[in-house]
């Protein structure tokens, strides 16, 4: 039994059998190869500046843990996805566990696989559209300006002069620092509150903005000047 998995595991493809590595070495963005246990494998070296990010401190450990300080892969996982499904996935993210200034990075993550279209590694990719995203946010600010300009209060999204949409002092808070790049763990200690608290009025807060996600209560939260 032991010799017949030792061959099983010699006659495993290496990485660099399957991908050219060229292609890997090229991208000007953080590029890690993850294995379907989470183990890094692999890491371009393109650290932002951070030594803590250099190949010879991250490779062979968990991926979740070396790069964002996590027990567990984080939620809606685009790693995860490509090894269960087999396909590209793609998330915009915001990262805020490490580095203390919140940043958006949009992932992609890639499946390697074998002759026999076995899933063997996940390749990921994270741009960094953070620039791309305060445009965005420059843009609705500008818009909502206009538009108060032109004395239109009555547009969906648009709140009447000094109105918060119903929200409470308390969802008002919480808007604030989810806007600011805050994770509700984050927003609990701040409050003083527990996190179950903190998302029950995250909800709240979408539900009487009308958003889904937190990239929209930010700008909704901009347009309220509470930011």
């Amino acid at each position: 039994m032991l010799a017949a998995k030792s061959e099983s595991s010699q006659a495993r493809p290496t990485l660099e059998s399957l991908m050219p590595m060229a292609i890997l070495t090229s991208i000007q963005a953080p590029v890690h190869v993850i294995d379907r246990h989470f183990n890094l494998i692999w890491s371009n070296g393109f650290t932002g500046g951070k030594p803590e990010y250099r190949p010879g401190k991250i490779v062979g450990k968990k991926c979740h843990k070396a790069l964002l300080g996590r027990d567990h892969p984080c939620p809606d996982c685009p790693v995860v996805d490509v090894f269960y499904t087999g396909h590209h996935q793609v998330r915009e993210k915001l990262f805020t566990e490490i580095n203390p200034t919140a940043h958006w990075r949009e992932v992609h993550s890639f499946p390697i696989k074998d002759h026999k279209g076995r899933t063997l590694y996940a390749v990921k990719i994270g741009f960094d559209i953070t620039s791309q995203k305060q445009a965005h946010a420059r843009m609705e600010r500008y818009m909502y300006s206009l538009e108060k300009s032109l004395g239109d209060s009555s547009d969906r999204g648009i709140a009447p002069p000094g109105g918060t949409f119903g929200l409470t002092p308390r969802e008002l808070e919480v808007l604030k620092l989810l806007a600011k790049g805050f994770t509700r763990e984050n927003i609990a200690q701040i409050l003083g509150i527990s996190p179950n608290t903190v998302k029950t009025h995250v909800v709240h807060v979408y539900d009487k903005l009308d958003v889904s996600d937190r990239a929209q209560a930010a700008v909704m939260a901009t347009r309220l000047e509470i930011i």
